[in-house]
């Protein structure tokens, strides 16, 4: 049986930053959008994913694995300025840094356009109040304006990070041959310590009370309960995950 070359399973850790195979969802703010040399069209952690997923559908492209029965096929039109052969060959700092400007939006800067069917030009006196400016570039500059639409921008879906997370963990065992049981006891013991991981509310699925010692019955610390109570739970993750990988092989994340 072929198995992934590139991709392997990424423990999720609680709290700082990412360091070595643990990611962080502490202090994540999906809306932070801010970095070096301008603004992203989303935040850098979405992108990284959307890179992961793709890099995932490229090993399987690459190793020959199949999706229920399918090959994958990354649509390279699409992709053309990602540079796909690189892709599993770095890490997502290296590849982003080479990137980079894939995913900013246009910065305003003082400059002379040479193209005006994206630019306009503007003549700013210097002696007037910052409130002036501010008022009549609005006026002047408010009819002219075009909707933003950038071609590597999300889907719009909104698909928590810790799912996408734990999908992409469960589509790597599965393409490694692992079966339902194991991938159910990793994700679980892997995932307990996030609270965000224990879904309540779902009791066919998820186990919230056990039998006290004195007869009756007691909720349980969320840190006991199972992120995955069934079997069934994994197959939900990987046939969900595997719609992700078309998609993704189209150019649509999350």
């Amino acid at each position: 049986m072929n198995k992934l070359l590139y991709n392997k399973v990424i423990a999720p850790g609680q709290f700082g930053l990412s360091t070595g195979g643990h990611i962080s969802y502490g202090g994540l703010n999906p809306n932070q959008r801010v970095g070096k040399g301008g603004t992203l069209i989303s935040n850098i952690q979405m992108l990284r994913w959307w890179w992961r997923y793709l890099r995932l559908a490229l090993d399987m492209e690459e190793q020959g694995i199949k999706l229920g029965g399918d090959r994958l096929e990354v649509d390279r039109d699409y992709y053309s300025e990602w540079d796909l052969d690189e892709i599993c060959h770095q890490t997502f700092d290296r590849w982003f840094d080479d990137h980079r400007d894939l995913f900013m939006e246009p910065v305003v800067r003082q400059d002379t356009p040479r193209n005006l069917d994206q630019y306009i030009s503007l003549q700013i006196p210097k002696h007037t109040s910052m409130n002036h400016i501010l008022r009549d570039v609005r006026k002047l500059i408010e009819p002219h304006l075009q909707k933003f639409d950038h071609r590597y921008s999300l889907s719009g879906r909104k698909v928590p990070l810790l799912r996408i997370h734990m999908r992409y963990n469960i589509l790597v065992m599965k393409m490694n041959g692992e079966d339902r049981g194991t991938i159910q006891d990793w994700v679980n013991e892997n995932y307990s310590h996030i609270p965000e991981s224990i879904q309540r509310g779902r009791r066919k699925v998820y186990v919230h009370y056990k039998e006290s010692s004195s007869g009756g019955f007691e909720e349980i610390n969320p840190l006991d309960q199972k992120v995955i109570g069934y079997e069934t739970g994994v197959s939900r993750h990987i046939s969900q995950g595997r719609k992700s990988l078309k998609d993704v092989c189209q150019g649509v994340f999350p």
